[in-house]
Order: C-alpha cells, then structure tokens, then sequence
C-alpha cells in the first residue's frame, strides 16, 4: 500500500492510501493546509487544535450544503422527467387522434367518391373536369397537379347575368 507524506499547519504527516490517490490525498491536505492558514490570517494565534476543528467544520459546512444543492438539482431533475414524459405521453396521445381523424376523413371521401361513381372520359360534373384516373395510386391530374377547373358558362350559355358587379341576378332571372 502506498504511503504518502504531507505538511499541514507546518506538521508532517506520513498516512498510507490507495494505489493511484497519492496525488488526490496530498491536493486534499494541500486545501486543507490553506484553509488553516486562511483561518490564522483572520483569526490569529487562537491555538493549532481550534483552528484544525474551525477549518474541518467549514470544509464540512461546505460539504453539507454542497450536498443539499445535489439533493435540490436531482428533485428538480426528477420533476422534469415527469413533466417530460407526461409531454411525451400527451404528444403520443395528440398524434394518435391526429391519426384517427385522418383515417375518418379519408375513409369519408372514399364513400364520398364511391358515392359519385366513375366520370367516364373526362366528362364535366359541377364545373371540374375529372380525367379518367391514369396514374398509378389513384391520383388525377398531370405529374401531381390537381385536377383543372373548367370555366363557368359564359353569359350567352345559360348562367344568370349579374348587374353592376354586385352580385345580384339580373331582372327576371334567377
């Protein structure tokens, strides 16, 4: 076992420790050995044992409320990971109905589309023109485009004329 010797307070200490902490046992008595000083220098001569035990009490308040920071830091951790599961849990939730309306929806516009049935040739049914379905999946329209619109009819095929840009039908028309 390896022994170490360090100064503390002008005192040589000789103490054995583990193999690899020579240097951390010889920073702690470092730090201890400032600390003591550190207490001289604000204290004065007051005798080696009380200033030994003031600076073990001050490295041991030091220690306490480094501990009570750790206690505080995990808690707050912990309450995050709550908080954070929770979201995630109400995120999966959201997405989930997200998911279930989509099917619906899509599920309507199925019966929907079943419902007006095939459009043989392009034929014209309230003023969109349907082409017949030749891209695979289903899609019409030309390289993902949608569908065109027809125009309306113009005033000499029937539709109703409007006066003045108001949007009201001319006299005697509706």
């Amino acid at each position: 076992m390896p022994q170490v010797t360090v100064t503390i307070a002008g005192k040589t200490y000789r103490m054995a420790c583990g193999e690899g902490e020579e240097r951390h046992l010889e920073g702690l008595a470092a730090s201890f050995d400032a600390r003591i000083g550190d207490m001289r220098k604000a204290f004065g001569e007051i005798g080696d044992m009380r200033l030994h035990v003031m600076a073990a009490l001050t490295l041991a308040d030091e220690l306490a409320e480094t501990k009570r920071r750790m206690e505080a830091m995990e808690r707050e951790t912990a309450a995050m990971r709550e908080s954070t599961d929770a979201g995630s849990a109400e995120r999966e939730a959201s997405e989930a109905r997200l998911a279930e309306t989509v099917q619906r929806t899509a599920e309507r516009i199925e019966r929907l589309a079943k419902r007006l049935g095939p459009v043989p040739g392009g034929a014209q049914q309230g003023g969109v023109t349907r082409p017949q379905d030749t891209t695979p999946g289903g899609c019409s329209g030309v390289e993902g485009r949608p569908p065109r619109l027809n125009p309306p009819p113009s005033a000499g095929e029937g539709a109703p004329r409007m006066r003045g840009g108001r949007g009201e039908p001319a006299s005697g028309q509706i």
